[in-house]
C-alpha cells in the first residue's frame, strides 16, 4: 500500500493512494488498484522529484494533466529469478476513470497500457529501453453539437445528446543510457512521440480533469507531439547538463492562416539547463526555455509575431 499527499494553495489532497498485490511464486505479476500514474509512455510515470526539466513535455501536460488517474491495472515486471529472455518484456495496463483524480461523473472506463522492451548490455555498460503505449477511451458529449474539421475549417455537426466521442492515443518511447563517457560519467538520450484523437473544448486542447461534467460542445482535434532529451552526467562535480526539444501541435489539420485560436496553435520549445546535486536529498537547478509559437491569424493580431514568452527557472528541491 502506498499513499502520497500533495500540499497546494487550496489545501492538502491525495496525489497517490493504491493497493498492490504481487503473486508470491514468480514475484513478477502484480495487480494494482487506486489512484496512481497512468501507465502510458515514460515521462508520465517518471518521478517528479527526479525529473530533470522543470515540467513534463507540453504534450504530456495537455493529454495527461495531473499524471494520475483512478483505476485498476495488471503488471508484468519480471524479477531477476526469471530466465533472461523472460526479462526482456514488461507490461502495465488496465482500465481507468479517464478524468484524473476527480469525481467519476462519466461511468465509462478507458484502457491505458504500455508494452515495454528492456535490453541490458552490461558488458559495454549500455542499457536500452523502449515501449509502445495505447490509450483507448470515450468522452460523453452532454450537448447536441459537435465540431469537426472539414475543408480546413471548423464545422458544426448535430449529434445525439449523451453520445460518446472517441479519445485515442498511440505513443512510442525510447531511452538509451551509456555509462562510460571519459571524465564525465554517464550519458542518456530519451524521446517520446504521441499521435491521437482528442475530444476537447473550444478554448483548450487539454483532456478533461475537472470535478463537474462539461456541458458545452466538444471539438474533435487530431493532436501530435514529441520530445527529445539529452542528459550528460558530470560526476566529478556532481552536475548534470540537460537539453530538451519539445514540439506539440494540438490540431494537425489546421496550420498557419487556418489557425485562428490559441487552442489550435503549435508550440516548439528548446530548453537547456544545469543541475547541481548538493546531496542525495538536495538539488539546485537553473533552466532556460526558449518557447516559439506558430504565427496565427487571431482576431486581435496578438500572435502575428513571435511572443516574448521565454521562461527562466531557478529551483531548489529537497526530497525526503
Amino acid at each position: 500500500m502506498a499513499i502520497t499527499l500533495e500540499c497546494s494553495p487550496t489545501g492538502l489532497s491525495i496525489k497517490e493512494a493504491d493497493l498492490r498485490f504481487v503473486e508470491p511464486w514468480l514475484k513478477s505479476v502484480a495487480f494494482k488498484a487506486g489512484v496512481f500514474d497512468r501507465p502510458f509512455g515514460f515521462e508520465i510515470g517518471y518521478s517528479s522529484s527526479s525529473l530533470e526539466s522543470p515540467e513534463r513535455a507540453r504534450v504530456m501536460q495537455t493529454l495527461f494533466p495531473g499524471e494520475q488517474d483512478v483505476g485498476f491495472s495488471f503488471e508484468y515486471l519480471p524479477s531477476d529469478n526469471l530466465p533472461e529472455v523472460a526479462r526482456l518484456l514488461n507490461f502495465k495496463g488496465g482500465w481507468f476513470a479517464g478524468n484524473g483524480v476527480t469525481n467519476d461523473f462519466q461511468g465509462l472506463r478507458d484502457f491505458i497500457g504500455r508494452l515495454g522492451l528492456s535490453i541490458p548490455l552490461s558488458d559495454i555498460n549500455v542499457a536500452i529501453d523502449g515501449g509502445v503505449s495505447l490509450y483507448e477511451g470515450n468522452v460523453i458529449n452532454r450537448n447536441d453539437s459537435l465540431y469537426e474539421i472539414k475543408d480546413n475549417a471548423w464545422s458544426l455537426t448535430k449529434v445525439s445528446k449523451y453520445s460518446t466521442n472517441t479519445r485515442s492515443d498511440l505513443g512510442f518511447d525510447g531511452q538509451i543510457y551509456y555509462g562510460d563517457v571519459p571524465f564525465f560519467g554517464g550519458i542518456s538520450l530519451r524521446g517520446e512521440y504521441i499521435k491521437g484523437t482528442q475530444p476537447s473544448l473550444k478554448g483548450s486542447a487539454k483532456s478533461q480533469s475537472g470535478n463537474a461534467p462539461n456541458l458545452t460542445p466538444y471539438y474533435m482535434r487530431d493532436v501530435e507531439g514529441y520530445y527529445a532529451m539529452l542528459l550528460l552526467n558530470v560526476d566529478p562535480i556532481k552536475c548534470q547538463l540537460v537539453g530538451k526539444y519539445d514540439i506539440f501541435d494540438p490540431n494537425t489539420k489546421l496550420a498557419d492562416a487556418q489557425v485562428t485560436s490559441t487552442a489550435d496553435m503549435k508550440y516548439m520549445t528548446f530548453g537547456y539547463g544545469l543541475i547541481y546535486h548538493w546531496s542525495e536529498n538536495v538539488k539546485l537547478e537553473a533552466y532556460y526555455e526558449n518557447v516559439q509559437n506558430e504565427k496565427i491569424t487571431d482576431a486581435k493580431h496578438v500572435y502575428d509575431n513571435e511572443l516574448k514568452d521565454d521562461v527562466v527557472t531557478l529551483r531548489v528541491q529537497y526530497k525526503f
